[in-house]
C-alpha cells in the first residue's frame, strides 16, 4: 500500500466521505483517514472492492485505502502527496494542519475544502509556505449530492499547486454543456458523468485565500437569491391570491425561461409537495424559521470593509436573523396587524410583473457579489478572472443558473466590465423590465426596494428618460473628483493613524497599500481615500496579532494541556480579580467552553478571543472583546487575564494595546463613535494603572453588573477607550 494512493482525504463526515467516493468513481486510488476509526470501517463496509466505476476518460476503476493512523495515511500517498482536509472550520482544521504538516515534505499539496474563513486560509497558507508545503484553500459547493456526483470547485493557490491538483479537480467536478452552459446530470454510484463536449466546473480562481473568499461570496449571493425567491412567493401568495400549488406552476413556468436555475426549480418542487398526514401544502406546516452558518454575515462584513454597496445580500442576512427569532415574531402577531393585501384583479399581469422583478433583482444580487470580488481583487492583487468564476458556478453549486452562462460570456467579451448591470445584454434586459420592476402596488414593491440603490448607482452616469433625477448624485461625484485632483497637487498632508503604524513594515501584513501623493486621483474611490481604514502593521491577519513579546492567536484543541496547566497554577491569583470558572465548573469544562466561545465568536463576528503566547509556547494570558457591535461604529466590552507567573511584567499592557489596535484598525475615521468598554475593580491597582496608560477614562457613576463569570464579582467600575484616544499624528 505504501506510496500507491493518488490522493488522500482526512475527515469522513458527509462531505469528505462523498468526495472520496467521487474520486474513486473517477479512477483515483484514495487513502482515507478519520480521527475516530468507525467512519473508516463504515465506509469500507459500504464500498467493497469492485464498487467503483470504469473511471474517467480511460483511467480505470479506482479504490479506497483505509488508514487508521496519520503516519500510515501519509505513507500511503505517492509523491508529491495531495491531501484534502474535510473537517470542521476553525480550531479543528488547525489541529489537523498541526498534526499532518510535520509528516509532509516540500512540494506536497495540502487542501482545505471546508468552509474556512478566508483570513484563516491566508494565515495557514503563509505558515505552510514557510515549510515548502503548497497550501490550497478550495471552495467546495453543492452539498452532499454535489460532493458525490460533481461539485463546483474554486481553488485558491499558486500555479504549481494547481498543476498538481487540476487533474483530480477537473475529473470530479460537475460538468456543463460547453455550448449552452447547462449542467450535464445523470451521474450515479459507479457511473460518473463522462459526456463529450463538456466543461468542468473547477478552476484556479486566484492565489492564496481567494478560493475561500470566492466561495464565501457565492454563499452571500445564495442568501440573496433565496430571499428574493421567498419574497416573490410571498407577493404571489398574499397580493396575488395564489395557492402554493398554483405558485409551483408559476415557478415551473419561470424555470423554462430566463429564470432557469436550481433554486427556482427546487422551490417549485417544494411548493407542489403536500403533507401526507394532513393533506395541506407542505409550505404551510413547516416551521417558518431559517438559520445560517455565517458565510452570509462574512460576505456582508467584507462588503462593508471594502466599501462595496451590497444591500440585497445584507438584507437577506437580516431576514434570516428575523426568521430565526420565531418566538418574537409569534408574540408580534398577537399585537401588530398590518394592512390587508389587496387581491390583484389582473392576476396574469401581476404574475408576469413579479417574474420580471425577480429577474432584475437576481441580476442585482450577482452584480453585488461580483462587485465585492472586484474590490477584493484590487485590494489584495488577486487578479481574479470573473468569467472563469461565473463558468465554475454554472454547475454543481447551489446558485447554478442560466444567467451565469450569460455572465461568463459578458465578462469574456468585456474583461474590465465595471458592473454586471452595464453589460450590453443585461442593460437591455433591465431597461425592458423597468416598468414592472418599479410597479407600486400594495405589497408589490418589496423586490425592488433592496436593489434599486445598486441599480441606480450602476447607472449613475446616464439615466433612461423618465427615471429618477440623478443630477445631485452626479454633481456630488464630480465635486469629489475635483477635490481629489486639487489634493493630489498639494504637498503630502499629515494623517491621523494608529500608533502601531510607526512600527517597521512586516511581510504579509494586512495594511492597505499607500497611494502615491503625486499621482492624480481619477476615481471616486481615490477621492474618498481619506476615509479608508488605516490598518496597524502589527496585524498579520484577522486571526493573528504580534507584539514585541506576545503572539495573540485563537485557542486550539492542542492548547488543552498547557491552558489547563496555566489555569491551575494561576487560579488563586485569578480568582481575586477575574474568576474564570462558573460555579461547579471543572477545568476541562472551562477549556471546552472557552474553545467554543472562540470559534463561535469568530464565526458570528460577536466576539474576538485570543490567548497570548510567549515565544517558547507558554500561555501568558487571554484577551477578549465581547458583544462586538459593528457598523459605521464599534462598541465592545474588553476583558483580559494574565497568568500568575507573568503578572507585573507588562505583558497585559502589550496584549490589551494590540487588542485595541485590532478593534479600531478597520473602522473609517471620522464616522460613528468607536468605543471599547472595560470593567475594572476599584482595588485592582495594576489594571487601573494600565487602563490609564492606554487612555481608558472612567464613565462617571458607571458600574458594571454584567461582566461577572463566577458570581463573585461585586463591583466593576466602567471605563471607556475611544478611537480618538488611540491615535496620534505622524508625517506621511
Amino acid at each position: 500500500m505504501a506510496g500507491s494512493a493518488d490522493v488522500g482525504v482526512v475527515g469522513l463526515a458527509v462531505m469528505g466521505r462523498n468526495l472520496a467516493l467521487n474520486m474513486a468513481d473517477h479512477g483515483f486510488r484514495v487513502a482515507v483517514h478519520n480521527r475516530s476509526p468507525e467512519p473508516i470501517r463504515q465506509l469500507m463496509a459500504d464500498s467493497p472492492p469492485g464498487s467503483f466505476g470504469p473511471g474517467w476518460r480511460g483511467r480505470g476503476p479506482g479504490s479506497l485505502l483505509p488508514a487508521f493512523e496519520m503516519t500510515e495515511f501519509v505513507a500511503a500517498l505517492r509523491k508529491p502527496r495531495v491531501v484534502l482536509m474535510m473537517v470542521k472550520a476553525g480550531a479543528a482544521t488547525d489541529a489537523v494542519v498541526e498534526q499532518i504538516a510535520p509528516l509532509l515534505e516540500s512540494g506536497d499539496v495540502l487542501i482545505d475544502g471546508g468552509n474556512a474563513h478566508w483570513e484563516d486560509t491566508a494565515r495557514r497558507e503563509a505558515a505552510m509556505r514557510g515549510r515548502g508545503i503548497r497550501f490550497v484553500g478550495s471552495g467546495v459547493s453543492g452539498g452532499e449530492i454535489g460532493a458525490r456526483f460533481g461539485p463546483s470547485l474554486m481553488a485558491g493557490c499558486d500555479a504549481d499547486a494547481w498543476g498538481t491538483l487540476e487533474p483530480i479537480w477537473t475529473a470530479i467536478a460537475a460538468k456543463v454543456d460547453a455550448r449552452t452552459g447547462r449542467p450535464v446530470e445523470g451521474g450515479s454510484p459507479g457511473r460518473p458523468v463522462d459526456a463529450p463536449n463538456t466543461e468542468a466546473c473547477a478552476a484556479r480562481v486566484g492565489p492564496g485565500a481567494s478560493g475561500h473568499f470566492v466561495k464565501m461570496v457565492h454563499n452571500g449571493i445564495e442568501y440573496a437569491d433565496m430571499q428574493l425567491i421567498a419574497e416573490a412567493y410571498d407577493l404571489l401568495r398574499r397580493a396575488g391570491g395564489l395557492e402554493p400549488g398554483e405558485i409551483a406552476a408559476v415557478f415551473s413556468d419561470w424555470n423554462r425561461g430566463v429564470l432557469d436555475s436550481y433554486l427556482v426549480e427546487i422551490s417549485a418542487e417544494v411548493l407542489a409537495h403536500r403533507d401526507r398526514a394532513t393533506g395541506r401544502p407542505f409550505v404551510d406546516i413547516v416551521r417558518d424559521a431559517a438559520g445560517q452558518k455565517g458565510t452570509g454575515q462574512w460576505t456582508s462584513r467584507a462588503a462593508l470593509d471594502l466599501g462595496v454597496h451590497a444591500p440585497t445580500i445584507a438584507e437577506a442576512v437580516f431576514a434570516r436573523t428575523i426568521s430565526a427569532d420565531a418566538h418574537a415574531r409569534a408574540a408580534a402577531r398577537e399585537r401588530l396587524r398590518g394592512p390587508a393585501a389587496t387581491p390583484q384583479r389582473e392576476r396574469n399581469r401581476f404574475t408576469r410583473a413579479v417574474g420580471e422583478a425577480l429577474y432584475c433583482s437576481k441580476l442585482c444580487a450577482y452584480a453585488q457579489g461580483f462587485a465585492i470580488l472586484a474590490a477584493a481583487s484590487d485590494r489584495w492583487d488577486w487578479s481574479l478572472d470573473f468569467s472563469s468564476i461565473a463558468r465554475v458556478w454554472r454547475g454543481g453549486c447551489i446558485i447554478r443558473a442560466r444567467l451565469l452562462h450569460e455572465l461568463a460570456a459578458a465578462f469574456a467579451e468585456e474583461p474590465g466590465l465595471p458592473n454586471v448591470l452595464l453589460a450590453r445584454p443585461f442593460a437591455a434586459a433591465t431597461a425592458e423590465r423597468q416598468a414592472p420592476w418599479r410597479e407600486d402596488r400594495r405589497g408589490g414593491r418589496e423586490l425592488r426596494r433592496a436593489d434599486a440603490g445598486v441599480f441606480e448607482r450602476a447607472r449613475l452616469v446616464r439615466r433612461a428618460p423618465g427615471g429618477p433625477p440623478a443630477g445631485r448624485a452626479r454633481a456630488g461625484a464630480e465635486r469629489l473628483l475635483r477635490r481629489a485632483r486639487v489634493r493630489a497637487r498639494r504637498p503630502p498632508a499629515r494623517r491621523v493613524v494608529p500608533r502601531r503604524l510607526a512600527a517597521p513594515r512586516q511581510a504579509g501584513g494586512a495594511d492597505v497599500r499607500r497611494r502615491s501623493s503625486t499621482h492624480p486621483a481619477v476615481s471616486v474611490r481615490d477621492a474618498i481615500a481619506d476615509l479608508a481604514p488605516a490598518r496597524p502593521l502589527i496585524v498579520e491577519n484577522r486571526s493573528l496579532l504580534r507584539t514585541a513579546r506576545l503572539t495573540l492567536r485563537p485557542l486550539r484543541e492542542s492548547d488543552r494541556e498547557e491552558y489547563l496547566r496555566v489555569i491551575r497554577l494561576s487560579r488563586e491569583h485569578l480568582d481575586r480579580f477575574s474568576p474564570l470558572h462558573r460555579p461547579g465548573e471543572s477545568d476541562d469544562d472551562l477549556f471546552l467552553r472557552q474553545l467554543d466561545l472562540t470559534e463561535t465568536g469568530d464565526r458570528n463576528g460577536t466576539a474576538w478571543r485570543r490567548i497570548g503566547v510567549l515565544d517558547d509556547g507558554r500561555i501568558a494570558g487571554a484577551f477578549n472583546l465581547n458583544a462586538i457591535r459593528r457598523g459605521l461604529c464599534l462598541e465592545a466590552d474588553a476583558n483580559w487575564w494574565i497568568a500568575a507567573n507573568c503578572a507585573r511584567l507588562g505583558l497585559a499592557f502589550e496584549g490589551v494595546r494590540a487588542m485595541l489596535d485590532f478593534a479600531f484598525m478597520d473602522l473609517p475615521r471620522g464616522l460613528g463613535l468607536h468605543r471599547v468598554f472595560a470593567g475594572i475593580q476599584p482595588e485592582n491597582e495594576a489594571s487601573l494603572r494600565m487602563a490609564a496608560r492606554l487612555g481608558f477614562v472612567r464613565v462617571g457613576g458607571g458600574v458594571s453588573s454584567y461582566l461577572h463569570a463566577g458570581g463573585r464579582w461585586e463591583r466593576h467600575d466602567v471605563y471607556v477607550a475611544d478611537a480618538l484616544g488611540q491615535v496620534r499624528e505622524i508625517s506621511e
